[in-house]
């Protein structure tokens, strides 16, 4: 786990279809708002630098959120963000398995997690998987083929 206060990004898997991330943190003393952004899109592997956005696609997220007051909203990033899912008071453990298409005004690919009055003690664990899109179109198109344009997400 990170350390106090810090939100923590670890890359657990990086395909060319896939990308799982866990974000971590605790809090040992009260937080305002903020915004991070937990997953840059240009930055794994098959990504095409020149080709913006790289579109990744929520599949599932596992999560553990222990939360007094405060939230967490994980968010796609556009010209105006679009939430993927909301942690609210006293948070909760499950999974949530469905894709939820990145569908931000004028998307960067980019994933953000806004944090909203956090108190001491509150702590979060989410496993994420993401799809990488791989249509011909946006970041991974040099990693496209025949095979996963008519066969589905190849991953």
């Amino acid at each position: 786990m990170s350390a106090p206060n810090v939100i923590d990004v670890q890359t657990l898997a990086d395909s060319d279809f896939k990308v799982v991330l866990k974000i971590t943190a605790f809090y040992t003393s009260a937080q305002g708002a903020s915004n991070t952004i937990v997953a840059q899109s240009n930055t794994f592997k098959g990504a095409n630098g020149s080709v913006v956005p790289c579109y990744l696609d929520v599949e599932k997220i596992e999560f553990d959120v222990g939360t007094a007051n405060g939230f967490l909203s994980l968010q796609y990033v556009g010209s105006s963000n679009q939430s993927i899912i909301n942690f609210g008071r006293v948070g909760g453990a499950g999974i949530y398995e469905q894709w939820i298409p990145n569908n931000a005004n004028t998307p960067t690919g980019d994933i953000n997690l806004m944090t909203s009055a956090l108190d001491a003690n509150d702590t979060y664990s989410m496993v994420i998987t993401l799809r990488k899109r791989n249509d011909g179109t946006n970041a991974w198109a040099n990693i496209w083929n025949a095979y996963n344009h008519t066969k589905g997400t190849g991953g």
